[in-house]
């Protein structure tokens, strides 16, 4: 008997507790439930989340079906559900709000907070798109910004290039062709896009194919990037991009083109950026490739030079340059190559 009622008592607590949470959340104001799903959205509670927004919208709609906090709420809801893999539901909601969206565009009065929910909808799909459902999401980031925005919208720059660089990773070169003329495009008119950058996003999956094995597709990754930067009259990504196919060409066997590009990869680094941590990379990789070909002098002396570079500019990368420069120098060289990642020398 004893145990039975503890039973009942905790069944009784966990039920008053309930009923109090539900009270709780009848009282709040429809400014409060956003508040809260918003706390909850940004701690990555999204079940916790929703639950909110979904109070928020019932309370919303007791108001009036198509008022600005409706489509506030289906646009949040919306974008927790994608964050959730649970895109079917986000498309119910999604296509909700930007009716609601485009018909208050239309009468001339469009409501500024509906507009940011939308705008965060759309990078709700690039960021936090399921692996399986990409290319959906990407199409849903750009009918999103294109409906609400125009097609001179900054933020449209990513949004073409993320579904061109995931046609790229595909081998749907011919699809990816118009979106990256149209992503250079809204790059080269508009302020606004200055800090998101095509060539770097190409040469990311570029890399990714690397190590996945797909030299080949690599490569032709790293020239479309090249080629977009020629167009663009940048080169921004210049240094990567050569040091990227030093890497490819060594792998080839092609030892005296690698070294030539990692010397040219250099001289540019030298005049544009004389004191950084891309210079101090790009001595470092060049003593990473001696390392690796047994050329311990020419090692040495570029890691000398990396590691003095590093230092005298303050940069992050001086404790792989000193750890690189002693497992040479002791002898472990199966350990020490060349390193590819975008963040080294930007």
């Amino acid at each position: 008997m004893p145990r039975n009622n503890a039973i009942v008592s905790a069944v009784l607590t966990l039920s008053l507790f309930c009923s109090v949470q539900q009270r709780s959340l009848a009282a709040m104001s429809w400014d409060d439930l956003v508040d809260e799903g918003n706390r909850f959205e940004l701690l990555h509670d999204y079940k916790e989340s929703k639950k909110y927004y979904l109070q928020s919208l019932e309370l919303a709609r007791k108001a009036g079906k198509d008022t600005p906090q409706v489509a506030e709420s289906q646009a949040r809801l919306a974008a927790v559900c994608v964050a959730m893999n649970n895109i079917k539901e986000a498309e119910v909601y999604e296509k909700a709000a930007l009716e609601l969206a485009l018909a208050a565009k239309r009468s001339g009065h469009p409501n500024e907070s509906v507009t940011v929910c939308m705008e965060d909808l759309a990078g709700a799909y690039l960021d936090e798109a399921p692996a399986s459902d990409q290319e959906y999401c990407y199409k849903k980031a750009i009918e999103i910004r294109e409906k609400v925005f125009g097609v001179n919208h900054p933020n449209l720059a990513r949004s073409y290039g993320s579904l061109a660089a995931l046609y790229l990773d595909k081998g749907r070169y011919a699809e990816a062709a118009p979106l990256i003329t149209k992503s250079m495009g809204i790059t080269s008119r508009s302020v606004g896009s200055g800090n998101y950058s095509l060539p770097k996003q190409i040469l990311h999956h570029a890399i990714l194919k690397y190590d996945r094995g797909d030299k080949a597709a690599a490569e032709k990754m790293i020239q479309i990037a090249e080629d977009i930067e020629t167009k663009t009259k940048s080169d921004r990504y210049r240094s990567t991009r050569e040091q990227f196919m030093a890497i490819i060409c060594a792998d080839r066997g092609d030892l005296k083109q690698a070294e030539e590009l990692y010397k040219h990869a250099i001289k540019k680094d030298e005049v544009s950026h004389p004191g950084g941590g891309r210079l101090a990379n790009s001595y470092a990789q060049l003593a990473r490739f001696y390392c690796q070909h047994h050329r311990d002098k020419d090692a040495q002396k570029y890691f000398e030079l990396a590691r003095s570079t590093a230092i005298s500019g303050h940069t992050k990368n001086l404790d792989d340059i000193v750890q690189d420069q002693n497992r040479c120098a002791h002898h472990s060289k199966s350990e020490v190559k060349p390193v590819l990642n975008l963040r080294l020398d930007h």
